[in-house]
C-alpha cells in the first residue's frame, strides 16, 4: 500500500458495461476506485490523506483507495501552505476531444460507419447467395471486382443512411490515390534516366 496525500479534485461516478457502478475520488490527477459510496465530509478542494493500492490490468494500472484511512490532511504538510483553488467545473464532457454538446463526438460517426460496413457486407453478400444482384452480361471477367465492390459499397452507404440519416459519399472515400511514381517507372522501364 501507498500513502497518498493531496488535493480531492473531484468525486465522481462511474456506470460500467454490466450494469454495475462505482465511485471515484481524483487525487493528484489520477483515479482511485473508493466504493459504492461518495466520502461523506469531502468536497472537491479538500486536502486529503489515504492508503491506495495498485493492481496492473494489462496496459493499464487500477488504482483503489482504502475508504477506511480517508481523512482530511493538512495542506501546509505537504509544503503547499497556500493551495490551489479548485475550478468550478461545468458539465463534464466525455472523454476525448471531439465532444459536443448532444453527447455525440467525432467518433460516433465512424462507429456509425464501421456498423453500416457490416451490415452492408452482410446485406450484399446474402444478395449475392440469393442471385439477386447479378452483374450484366457486358462486364467482362477483369470487371468483376468494380463491379462487386461499387454494389457492396451502394449497400453499405444505404445502411449508414437508413442508421444515420445522413449521406455517406463511399466512392470518394475508396478512390484510388494518384500514383505519383509512374513517370519515373517509365522512364526507367524506357531506359532513360530521370534523376
Amino acid at each position: 500500500m501507498a500513502k497518498v496525500t493531496g488535493q480531492l479534485q473531484d468525486i465522481f461516478t462511474k456506470s460500467f458495461g454490466n450494469g454495475g457502478e462505482a465511485v471515484y475520488i481524483k487525487v493528484n490527477n489520477t483515479e482511485y476506485k473508493f466504493g459504492k459510496f461518495a466520502p461523506r465530509g469531502f468536497a472537491a478542494g479538500d486536502w486529503v490523506e489515504f492508503d491506495a493500492t495498485s493492481r496492473v490490468n494489462g496496459q493499464y494500472t487500477n488504482w483503489a483507495a482504502d475508504y477506511k484511512s480517508l481523512r482530511k490532511a493538512d495542506p501546509s504538510a505537504r509544503g503547499n501552505p497556500s493551495p490551489e483553488p479548485v475550478p468550478e467545473q461545468q458539465a463534464r464532457p466525455a472523454r476525448g476531444s471531439g465532444y459536443t454538446s448532444t453527447g455525440n463526438d467525432d467518433r460516433q460517426e465512424i462507429i456509425s460507419k464501421q456498423a453500416a460496413l457490416n451490415t452492408g457486407f452482410n446485406l450484399f453478400s446474402k444478395l449475392v447467395d440469393l442471385g439477386a444482384i447479378v452483374p450484366p452480361a457486358a462486364v467482362k471477367k477483369n470487371g468483376l471486382y468494380d463491379f462487386y465492390m461499387a454494389a457492396f459499397h451502394s449497400e453499405a452507404a444505404k445502411c449508414f443512411k437508413l442508421s444515420t440519416g445522413k449521406d455517406w459519399d463511399i466512392a470518394k472515400a475508396t478512390e484510388k490515390p494518384e500514383d505519383d511514381f509512374s513517370e519515373e517507372v517509365s522512364d526507367i522501364d524506357n531506359g532513360g534516366e530521370s534523376w
